[in-house]
């Protein structure tokens, strides 16, 4: 239930203020301002996806974010003020620098999630509208293995579509292994 709840809770807000009825929140804030509703799931399904997978996948990013840009000590901002340094300048050649660790896992983190999120397309859509016109390959690996009632399980073509993820994710995981230079976070300090 703990793991679950959550993303219940959120799926059914989103759903609502989504929602192609009249009485869904956008909708109903169109029609007091004299507008008529909009059906935005079977409309505006990818942005609605975009939105919905988003607010949860930037929540870890501003967390990490945010503490790593608080332990940046501000002797260095006040210095780089000091000594002329506009707004833009103190971003580039102090702050980004120094989170280089947490943007490079962050991202890292985010798009190999992204391989596996499923949870809210099945949860609000379900792969919809239409004729699985949202459907993702972790879905339609779950819809194969699971989807019919098991009148008809094809475990094999789940298991096919969720290797050929594992091999996008090994491969994608090789890749930032190298490009992000994360061996380097391995490396044990130099102590003089």
């Amino acid at each position: 239930m703990p793991r679950v709840l959550p993303s219940v809770v959120w799926a059914f807000v989103m759903m609502w203020m989504f929602s192609p009825m009249d009485t869904g929140f956008l909708n109903s804030l169109l029609k007091s301002m004299g507008g008529k509703p909009v059906p935005w799931t079977f409309q505006y399904y990818w942005p609605f996806l975009f939105i919905v997978n988003g607010f949860i996948g930037c929540s870890l990013g501003m967390v990490i974010f945010s503490s790593a840009i608080k332990s940046i000590p501000q002797e260095l901002i006040m210095a780089a003020k000091v000594d002329g340094a506009s707004g833009l300048t103190i971003v580039r050649r102090i702050i980004l620098p120094l989170i280089k660790w947490q943007i490079a896992f962050v991202v890292a983190y985010q798009t190999l999630s992204l391989l596996a999120s499923f949870e809210y397309i099945l949860l609000t859509l379900d792969g919809g509208p239409g004729y699985y016109s949202t459907e993702v390959l972790i879905l339609q690996a779950y819809h194969l293995a699971f989807g019919q009632y098991l009148a008809a399980m094809r475990f094999g073509y789940a298991a096919v579509f969720v290797t050929i993820l594992l091999v996008v994710g090994l491969v994608l995981s090789i890749v930032y292994w190298k490009v992000f230079r994360l061996r380097e976070l391995m490396i044990e300090p130099k102590l003089e």
